[in-house]
């Protein structure tokens, strides 16, 4: 961990009551230590959100490139018949594609 800086914030008094609970039950062992999680937490959630945007742009254009509209491909997911495979979900697709 980098050098620590001093933040000071207020919080409702229900925020701070659940966190001494975590911190009560033995969770973390200091509301700071919580608190410190809970922004890396938040920090890497982020992180994951973008990484998936630029993930699903990249398919996005990839799809197109094979003349398959995402949202045709996305409804076929949604409505998949159970034990049907992403591989044959692609290829109707792709038919479809071919047959315009």
């Amino acid at each position: 961990m980098g050098k620590l800086v001093r933040v000071e914030t207020l919080l409702p008094s229900k925020d701070v009551a659940a966190i001494d609970g975590f911190v009560e039950a033995g969770a973390f062992a200091t509301r700071a230590e919580l608190i410190r999680a809970a922004v890396r937490r938040l920090l890497y959630s982020q992180e994951r959100v973008e990484r998936m945007e630029v993930a699903f742009e990249l398919v996005e254009k990839r799809l197109k490139k094979f003349g398959i509209k995402p949202e045709e491909l996305l409804q076929d997911f949604e409505n998949r018949e159970s034990g049907k495979k992403a591989e044959e979900l692609v290829a109707n697709a792709k038919a479809r594609a071919r047959a315009r």
